[in-house]
């Protein structure tokens, strides 16, 4: 969450800061390496935002499988629990009949 929160806020910082005067200086020079930094850099926030999604959404995913997860540890736990009473108890029952 606090990745999501800085990427957010850097990425609000670049769009209202840099890329704005890169903008300007583009607009105002005409100059085509100018309009082509500026284009790089809104291409690359673009970019960023997307992975800021796709971030927030493996977070959602995560927070849906915590039940599942949680489930399985637990049966798991439970055949853990069982195995062992079963070798605690059955395996020497078996024992003394063999003898």
């Amino acid at each position: 969450t606090l990745y999501i929160i800085a990427g957010e806020e850097k990425l609000q910082r670049v769009r209202e800061g840099e890329l704005k005067e890169l903008m300007a200086k583009a607009a105002e020079s005409g100059d085509a390496m100018d309009a082509q930094k500026a284009n790089d850099l809104a291409a690359q926030c673009d970019r960023f935002e997307k992975k800021l999604h796709d971030l927030k959404l493996t977070r959602q995913v995560s927070m849906q499988m915590a039940p599942q997860i949680r489930l399985l540890q637990n049966n798991d736990s439970l055949l853990v629990e069982r195995i062992q009473s079963t070798i605690s108890n059955t395996l020497p029952l078996w024992k003394n009949q063999m003898v």
